[in-house]
Parts: C-alpha cells; sequence; structure tokens
C-alpha cells in the first residue's frame, strides 16, 4: 500500500478541525512560505504540499474520501508496513513535517484576539477589553462592574510586559455550559509592578480564549465579580494608607514637624544645590543664624511644651516674612538658619533688620502671659565653604549673645 501524506499534519490542524480554521491555517502558511516572500531551500515543495493538503481537506467529499483512506493505512499492520533499509534514509522523510506543537497549530486569529485583549488591559481601554470578551461573559458582568474590576486591579497590579503561549487546544469543549466549537488555552506571563509591596512581580497565568459564530473571543469565566470588586477596593483603601505613610514620612525625614522648616537634614541638602550654583556660575548667597534666648525663669523650668510653642511661633514669624526662594530650617532647640540665595552681605544685614523688628512687635505669649524672647543674629556671606560659614555664625551668635538686647552679629561688628 502507497504511503498517505498526512495533510492534517501538513495544515497543522487538527483532523476534527472546522472548515474555517482550516482556511486560516492555509492562508498563515501561504503567507509564510510563499515562493515570491520565501527564498529558503525547500519553501516551493512545501508550498506544493500545502496547496495539495489544503485542495483536499477544504471539498467536503474529497474530505471524506482522504478521511476513509486515511482510516485505512492506520490500522494497516505494523509489520506490512515499508522500511527503510539500515543506515539509509528513507526518501519520505526529506520532506518531512516536524512534529508541531499547540502554539504552532493555533490559529492566527486567536492570538490575536488575546493579543489586543492584553494591549487594551496595559493601556487601561477596559471598554476596548470588554469587547473582546465572550457572550456568555458578557451575560454575567455588565460592562460597567467590568470597568470597576479591571481598574481596581490595575490600581494594584501595574501590567508592564507580558508574553503568551498556546498550551492547547480542544474542539466541541463545555464551558460554563455552553459548547465551543474550538478553545484554545494560552499561558500567559506577566510582568507587573505590585503597588503595595513596592516590587516588580512575575506570574504565569492561564487564559482560554473561544471560537464565537466564527469569532475568537476571550473566555473570563466569572460569574460575579463583585467579590473581586470588593477585595480590590480593600486592598485599594491600603494603597492610599501607605501613599498617605509615605508622604509622611518623605516629610518629616526633611522636615521639623513643630516649627515647619527643614530639619538640619533637609537644609544641608537644598543648601548644597546653592553651593554648586555658586561653584558653577558664581552666584552670591549669604546665610543668617537666628536664636532664641527666653526669660531665665522660663529656661530655669526647662519646659518642653514652651519650647515647643516658641519654635511653632518662631516658624510661623520666619516662613510669612522672607521670600519663597529662600531655604529655611531648624538649627537646634532654639536655632534658626535662613539661606537667602542671590544676596549679598549688604542685603543679608537688611533681611536681618527687618526680621529683628517683627520680632520685637509681635508678641510671644506663653500660659497667657507675654514672655520676654531675646533674638540673637548671625550674618555672613558665603565664600566657599558652608560649614566655615556656619562656623563663623555660630561665633557672630556667641558674641551677640553677650549683649543683653537684640542685636545683629556679623564680621564687622555688632548692630544693636
Amino acid at each position: 500500500m502507497p504511503v498517505l501524506e498526512d495533510y492534517y499534519r501538513i495544515l497543522q490542524v487538527h483532523f476534527l478541525a472546522e472548515p474555517e480554521v482550516i482556511e486560516s491555517a492555509y492562508k498563515r502558511l501561504a503567507k509564510k512560505y510563499h515562493p515570491d516572500v520565501n527564498k529558503t531551500l525547500g519553501a516551493d515543495f512545501r508550498m506544493k504540499k500545502i496547496n495539495e493538503a489544503y485542495d483536499t481537506l477544504r471539498d467536503d467529499e474529497k474530505r471524506k474520501a482522504y478521511d476513509a483512506e486515511r482510516h485505512l493505512h492506520r490500522e494497516m499492520p505494523r509489520a506490512e508496513a515499508p522500511r527503510a533499509a539500515p543506515y539509509q534514509r528513507s526518501a519520505s522523510n526529506d520532506h518531512q513535517e516536524p512534529k508541531q506543537d499547540a502554539d504552532s497549530m493555533c490559529p492566527a486569529a486567536a492570538k490575536e484576539a488575546l493579543g489586543l485583549y492584553f494591549a487594551s488591559l496595559k493601556e487601561r481601554d477596559y471598554a476596548a477589553a470588554y469587547d473582546l470578551v465572550s457572550a456568555m461573559d458578557k451575560n454575567n458582568i455588565h460592562r460597567g462592574d467590568f470597568i470597576q474590576w479591571q481598574s481596581g486591579v490595575a490600581r494594584i497590579y501595574i501590567l508592564q510586559e507580558y508574553t503568551f503561549k498556546a498550551e492547547k487546544i480542544e474542539q466541541s469543549c463545555r464551558l460554563n455550559g455552553t459548547v465551543y466549537p474550538l478553545v484554545v488555552e494560552f499561558a500567559v506571563s506577566t510582568v507587573e509592578h505590585n503597588a503595595v509591596m513596592g516590587r516588580q512581580e512575575k506570574d504565569t497565568i492561564s487564559k482560554k480564549v473561544v471560537l464565537e459564530n466564527k469569532a475568537w473571543r476571550i473566555y473570563v469565566g466569572f460569574e460575579d465579580v463583585q467579590p473581586y470588586i470588593a477585595r480590590f477596593d480593600e486592598l485599594n483603601g491600603l494603597l492610599t494608607a501607605k501613599s498617605a505613610i509615605n508622604d509622611m514620612v518623605e516629610h518629616y525625614s526633611y522636615k521639623d514637624s513643630v516649627s515647619g522648616l527643614y530639619n538640619k537634614k533637609g537644609f544641608s541638602e537644598a543648601a548644597q544645590r546653592e553651593v554648586l550654583r555658586y561653584t558653577r556660575y558664581g552666584n552670591v548667597f549669604s546665610v543668617m543664624l537666628l536664636e532664641l534666648d527666653p526669660a531665665k525663669d522660663l529656661r530655669r523650668e526647662k519646659n518642653q511644651e514652651m519650647a515647643r510653642y516658641a519654635a511653632s511661633w518662631a516658624g510661623k514669624i520666619l516662613s510669612g516674612n522672607f521670600r519663597q526662594l529662600d531655604i529655611l530650617g531648624r538649627w537646634g532647640e532654639m536655632g534658626y538658619i535662613i539661606l537667602l540665595p542671590e544676596t549679598n552681605l549688604s542685603g543679608c544685614f537688611k533681611a536681618a533688620k527687618k526680621i529683628k523688628n517683627i520680632f520685637e512687635v509681635t508678641p510671644f505669649i506663653y500660659n497667657k502671659r507675654q514672655q520676654q524672647v531675646r533674638i540673637s543674629i548671625g550674618i555672613e556671606e558665603f565664600n566657599g565653604s558652608l560649614d566655615d560659614t556656619i562656623r563663623n555664625l555660630s561665633g557672630y551668635i556667641s558674641v551677640a549673645g553677650k549683649s543683653r538686647r537684640n542685636c545683629i552679629a556679623y564680621r564687622g561688628g555688632i548692630f544693636e
């Protein structure tokens, strides 16, 4: 009995494949192996076999006759099958089709539908993704619920990459009471950013694509997505709380919680930017150090509550009376530091006199009583080293502290 070509294998389809599947497979293979586009050795022979197979399988009568002959060959005893001589290649093996897996047999239209679905999810076009799901899923899941569900998912799991491969192809497959002529099960590999955990995560999920009224649709398979919506609402609540905590941590790692000004770390980092501008462009700037000295009776009490109140009071005065571009920080329990960009020593002295007058006319009320607070201010124009500048300012404050009056100290002397 002569050798019978396996036309199903040549077209990479199941022997129970529907006519539209056979047609789709033929078109895909013709695009790949037609001699006009494929110049590799053997492509013309392969295209000849593809045409031969399609010519037989697309015709109902020819296909029935071929299937009967194929069945007869499959029943032939193994002993009667022709054998190749030892160490001799069989002529029929010269163009033998390689064994095909589910992915190579998968209709291109099924892959295209799944690709569009995941592209829509990645772009957060959930209405377009909903249009691609099966009719049964649309009966179970309303469009608004689907969009709400996927929106909740995307706030937690941010899809970044995806790849997929067909793992299994089934015919006349029943899913949730509906029989589909063809079902392709894909393994989908994803890379997502988990917003709650703050990390990249890789995962592999299974996703089915079904042939429905000659169109490929995504099978979701959920009868009710409300529990999933509720679950992701809870996770989004955690995400909101985490975001608020992160904002607080970031804020208070650079800000003083009492005065609202920079702390030492925040001021130092902001000041370094001005140092770089000075080094690169020669932009002048000055620094002012201000220290509050409460009355002796308040200092003796070592009252922490009073210190916090004074810090808040001073922070409000400073914040309201300096430029937006000035950098203000708390420097110790009763000290404050101000960097004034684009300001020479003369300009810094004018700013110091202004803030000294404001502190003098703004009462410090504590325990319903106006308390006496003395102000010492040191000023210095920056000249190459921030550490040296702050060290000089500390020295000026020490000199000013010997005075009993509010005063401004600098390299040239003291102004009261």
